[in-house]
């Protein structure tokens, strides 16, 4: 959760849905990115899989088919989104797209990725980790517009702390 400048919060939630995998329906646990008032009144929702199901050329890396228990519905934790972090880098508006007012950078950890929404558009406009991270968590911009993470390397079981340009 963050608490953003104008009162407002942006966090992190979920809801049990219907996809289409392969071919095969699936119950999963999607993921969004909301935007409410300080009395929690939503005002933005984005699906994370509807992002990437909208972003050309980007493939889901693993599919946990491991089912858990959400409010009495069963579904694969497919995201296991675990940090939102707004841009708010005024310095470098305009030298890349990723810096965008308003764009989310967040940490799915059960797809080693770290990435970036633009919120209107409702896709990615950047992504980077599988292959070089695992199970990463708290994704966090710094003021020179890096992002700030910690990777539990769980397949090659050991952890470190990676900034990332």
């Amino acid at each position: 959760i963050e608490l953003l400048p104008d009162g407002n919060l942006l966090m992190l939630s979920s809801e049990v849905r219907r996809i289409d995998l392969d071919g095969r329906p699936l119950e999963i646990l999607d993921d969004e990115i909301v935007l409410t008032d300080p009395s929690g009144r939503r005002l933005q929702t984005h699906s994370l899989h509807d992002a990437f199901r909208a972003t050309p050329g980007l493939v889901l890396q693993r599919v946990n088919r491991r089912q858990i228990n959400v409010g009495g519905t069963q579904g694969t934790d497919l995201f296991h989104t675990n940090s939102v972090d707004r841009v708010d880098l005024p310095a470098l508006a305009g030298s890349h797209p990723v810096y965008t007012a308003g764009n989310i950078l967040f940490s799915s950890r059960h797809q080693d990725l770290v990435a970036v929404l633009d919120p209107g558009a409702g896709h990615l406009v950047w992504q980077w980790g599988p292959g070089i991270i695992e199970g990463q968590h708290s994704a966090r911009w710094l003021a020179n517009g890096n992002v700030l993470l910690f990777d539990n390397g769980l397949v090659r079981r050991w952890s470190r702390v990676l900034e990332v340009d």
